[in-house]
């Protein structure tokens, strides 16, 4: 079975983990977004929520895991974006 650019999610996030120092900000979120579904991140202050935005982004790396946007990795998603704008 191939994938198609239709039928892949526009964000997934594999297994990411980012920590600052000692402190995990997110730990192993696996989530797929398809296009076109509206989702909301909900949480208590310090619970990763911001820290998976910037994920998403690409203005930061993940530790480990991955995150993909549209197929491709965020960060370089990111860059070719602000290279067209």
């Amino acid at each position: 079975m191939t994938t198609t650019m239709a039928s892949e999610p526009a964000v997934r996030f594999s297994g990411a983990v980012k920590a600052f120092g000692g402190v995990r900000a997110v730990y192993g979120i696996d989530l797929d977004i398809r296009r076109g579904e509206a989702v909301a991140l909900l949480g208590r202050n310090g619970a990763g929520k911001s820290t998976a935005i910037g994920l998403l982004l690409g203005l930061d790396a993940p530790d480990a895991g991955e995150v993909r946007l549209f197929g491709g990795y965020a960060v370089l998603s990111y860059r070719r974006g602000a290279r067209t704008a």
